[in-house]
């Protein structure tokens, strides 16, 4: 079982064709109605094959990483009534990436969506290492209201051997606007769908890449005390455009979550010790093992 739990993995992780991947985490409550847990899970950008099943790992274990703990306390969020599920997505080698607010953040505008944007990798705008644009736009004319362009020294780019590095931003490049006008109302026409299909106001992260826009989050922003708190696991992420695990590898993920929250409350581990517990349970064979992660 075990075995054929790595290798459904791997299998759908060569069906994606992609040299690199990003791993992202994706919790039962997290970017719920009433909370955001952006920054407080870990996801992993430009991925290869060979660190595929450890970043998985990493991922289920940020759940009980320091900040995530104090995070869920701070909020009153129960972890016992939460699971981990893991997101594997194509790595977007970005030229221009950023976040898109279905309404504006500042004014609570509905007919206003406001725009983040940055040369690189979307990790350096959201986590605000840089600088970014940011545009207006009005919803119903479809008019781009305003244009604060920032000047980026710096950014974030995936490299060929699977890493991210920083590069430089000539001079003369990081004082323009990061993204045509063209492509932003494009981008603002797909962030209206998206609010219109979710019901909800919705921000959006995207990335740029030889002229086209590519998807790569959609969360809820309102604060609906309506709604209810937690959310339902979807039957197939497939519904959500990414068919990317099979059901089977879907159930291994949330059951693996159980295993975690009963070592961590019996141990107290840190998460290189729950990296190294799930390797345990899920009896991964030796060439993909870390045997100084393993628990004594």
């Amino acid at each position: 079982m075990c075995f054929r739990f790595i290798q459904n993995i791997l299998r759908h992780f060569r069906a994606l064709n992609a040299s690199f991947v990003a791993v992202r985490s994706s919790a039962l409550l997290e970017d719920g109605f009433h909370l955001a847990w952006a920054g407080q899970l870990d996801t992993f950008l430009n991925v290869k094959e060979a660190d595929l099943l450890d970043k998985i790992k990493f991922c289920w274990c940020s759940l009980y990483s320091e900040r995530a703990i104090a995070y869920a306390k701070k909020n009153k969020i129960a972890l016992y009534q939460t699971s981990m599920a893991v997101i594997v997505q194509e790595m977007i080698p970005a030229t221009v990436s950023g976040i898109a607010f279905s309404i504006n953040p500042s004014s609570l505008n509905p007919n206003e969506m406001v725009v983040n944007a940055g040369y690189g990798l979307g990790d350096a705008v959201v986590s605000g290492t840089i600088t970014s644009d940011e545009y207006v736009v009005h919803k119903v004319a479809l008019k781009i209201l305003k244009r604060q362009v920032a000047a980026q020294d710096t950014g974030l780019y995936c490299s060929n051997k699977g890493q991210t590095y920083w590069k430089k931003i000539p001079d003369s490049k990081a004082v323009r606007q990061k993204i045509s006008d063209t492509l932003l109302l494009k981008l603002a026409d797909i962030v209206i769908k998206a609010e219109k299909q979710r019901k909800n106001p919705v921000d959006v992260e995207f990335a740029i890449y030889k002229r086209q826009i590519f998807i790569l989050q959609i969360r809820p922003i309102t604060t609906n005390e309506k709604q209810q708190h937690q959310e339902q696991i979807p039957k197939s992420w497939e519904r959500h455009g990414l068919p990317l695990f099979s059901q089977e590898c879907f159930e291994g993920l949330m059951c693996s979550n159980k295993v975690l929250q009963k070592y961590f409350n019996y141990k107290h581990a840190d998460t290189t010790e729950l990296a190294a517990y799930v390797d345990e349970w899920l009896c991964f064979s030796p060439s993909f093992r870390s045997e100084e992660r393993r628990v004594g």
